[in-house]
């Protein structure tokens, strides 16, 4: 993840060292392979999920360093997302229960919201971001099971 001081330098850094992983973290390929599986499985399955897969996975597998902020994890979950999401939007078309009119509706709404989002995430206290995650999420949860059993 490329972050920008708040001077804007024209040139781009390289990738932080904490999200390479080695052999050196002591973290088990074994669990990283486990947690990818297991967030594009999801993804696949329900349409969505793979992104909170990784980002309960990343503090517990990935080599962060305990002053890391949730930004660079929500971020890296993204880039780890996209190309998983990708893959199951095409999987989905191929098997035709893809409504590509429908989903067109909401892509350039969400460019704007994710473009929006994305700007916030820098300026907004990690707590703060903390909070924002769990309550959307203990709200999906809740939306759902009232739904399958309400």
């Amino acid at each position: 993840m490329i972050r920008h001081s708040k001077e804007k330098t024209a040139h781009r850094r390289p990738l932080p060292s904490r999200f390479l992983i080695s052999a050196a973290s002591g973290k088990s390929p074994f669990l990283l392979a486990l947690a990818g599986i297991a967030a594009g499985f999801v993804n696949g399955l329900l349409g969505a999920g793979g992104g909170v897969i990784i980002i309960r996975s990343a503090a517990h597998i990935l080599p962060y360093g305990s002053k890391t902020s949730p930004r660079d994890v929500y971020a890296s979950a993204l880039a780890v997302m996209l190309p998983v999401s990708a893959i199951s939007a095409i999987s989905y078309a191929r098997l035709g229960v893809w409504d590509g009119e429908g989903a067109a509706r909401f892509i350039l709404p969400a460019l704007v919201g994710g473009t929006a989002g994305a700007m916030l995430l820098d300026r907004l206290h990690a707590q703060l971001l903390r909070l924002i995650f769990s309550a959307v999420a203990a709200y999906s949860g809740i939306m759902m099971l009232v739904k399958a059993f309400g």
